[in-house]
């Protein structure tokens, strides 16, 4: 486990892991598919991240459009926003008519 935490290979007990992370850091061909995990794993995040937003963000909507009373019908309010029927009735099944 400590070598988990080490930044020196060379003080790695592990054998194993502390060849992987030497070729990682030490050589063009581990820098360039650290770069390139690095790149994949910032472009899943940043995916997944803005669904997230965007899933919030309609919630958010749907709430404003039924308080405001811009439109009292669910499905309409499912249509703008994208969301599903069910979660909208989720979202709006305390909020007055």
């Amino acid at each position: 486990m400590q070598d988990l935490f080490c930044i020196d290979p060379n003080k790695m007990h592990n054998k194993t892991l502390s060849d992987k992370v030497k070729q990682f850091k030490e050589t063009e061909e581990g820098y360039g598919n650290k770069c390139e995990l690095m790149e994949n794993y910032i472009k899943e995040y940043v995916e997944e991240y803005a669904k997230e937003v965007a899933k919030e963000t309609a919630k958010e909507i749907a709430v404003n459009i039924w308080n405001i009373g811009f439109f009292k019908d669910m499905q309409q309010i499912a249509n703008i926003t994208k969301l599903s029927l069910d979660e909208v009735k989720e979202l709006l099944k305390d909020k007055p008519a």
